[in-house]
């Protein structure tokens, strides 16, 4: 019986290799820092270039507000803003327009809304944390700005990142 256990403990080692080294976690990269991102067949405008970050920083602001319980700061940021924003969208229509004729500008609208929509949702949930806590501070930025001169330069030093690469025309 004795000699029955090197034998049994020789055959339970049979085909054991040595275990890999364990696996190192790694975050994804956020796609809105890095990733493939269709380029901006044409130039963006300046008013267009406005209309692009007033959409980035109305999406993400409501990103934060449903997430982050700020809600009626967001209604307050939209009913405050609503004749800027109506015109913002009215010029990224425009910017699509002017690019996408055959496809269709409406179409491409909405595909940007919901890469834009998407990217943003993405960026929450890769720092839930965070982002709730600079959300007011967002918001605080936001309601300061006091007419539509303010509000887009509040926009563009957001610097709300875009799921498309844009560029601006030369002057």
């Amino acid at each position: 019986m004795r000699a029955g256990i090197p034998l049994i403990a020789a055959l339970l080692l049979v085909g054991c290799t040595q275990l890999p080294a364990p696996l190192q976690v790694m975050l994804p990269t956020p796609p809105y820092v890095e990733g493939p991102s269709p380029i901006a067949p044409i130039c963006a405008k300046p008013a267009e270039m406005a209309a692009f970050n007033m959409a980035a920083t109305k999406v993400r602001a409501y990103v934060l507000a449903r997430n982050c319980g700020m809600i009626d700061a967001y209604n307050g940021f939209i009913t405050k803003n609503r004749p800027v924003l109506v015109a913002q969208d009215k010029a990224l229509l425009g910017y699509f327009t002017r690019t996408k004729p055959k496809r269709g500008a409406q179409a491409a609208k909405d595909d940007y809304d919901t890469g834009l929509a998407n990217a943003q949702s993405q960026r929450y949930g890769y720092d839930s944390v965070s982002e709730c806590r600079n959300a007011p501070t967002y918001f605080a930025e936001l309601a300061a700005a006091k007419n539509t001169v303010e509000l887009n330069a509040t926009a563009t030093a957001l610097a709300v990142s875009q799921p498309m690469k844009l560029s601006y025309c030369p002057t």
